[in-house]
């Protein structure tokens, strides 16, 4: 059945309440290293309910892009340049709070888990153990 909706002219962000079919995962990921960007894109994309639609390298663009399009999951490495990703956290924790973080980092140690999850993370996933964690996270969250 075809919607009557021109999904085209749609912006990305609301796309997700007029597109037919299963429900996707919208996901923004925010990372200071293009190349853990990339993988951690790729690595999100394995799992078949999930579509990134948007990156970010700063905290500045993560701010911009969040507001934009609203994703449902943010995937967010602690040290993001140009701002405080942690507080960043807290701000969509506070005021999209429909909007699930997943902090990430190469660095894992008890202290920083506690310090993502208490800044409004629903989960802290170590980046080697990436790929093994966010399908649990997904089927927790969103399933």
């Amino acid at each position: 059945m075809s919607s009557a909706w021109d999904t085209d002219a749609v912006p990305s962000g609301l796309r997700r309440h007029v597109d037919s079919g299963p429900r996707r995962i919208h996901v923004v990921v925010a990372d200071d290293l293009p190349g853990c960007l990339g993988i951690l894109e790729e690595l999100a994309r394995f799992e078949d309910t999930v579509e990134v639609v948007g990156q970010a390298t700063s905290t500045a663009g993560a701010v911009e892009l969040i507001a934009a399009v609203e994703p449902d999951l943010v995937i967010m490495n602690v040290a993001v340049p140009s701002g405080d990703s942690l507080t960043l956290s807290r701000v969509i924790y506070t005021c999209l709070s429909h909007v699930t973080i997943v902090m990430t980092s190469i660095a894992n140690s008890p202290r920083l888990r506690a310090t993502c999850l208490t800044s409004g993370a629903e989960a802290f996933i170590h980046k080697p153990d990436f790929q093994r964690e966010f399908g649990r996270i997904l089927t927790s969250k969103f399933s």
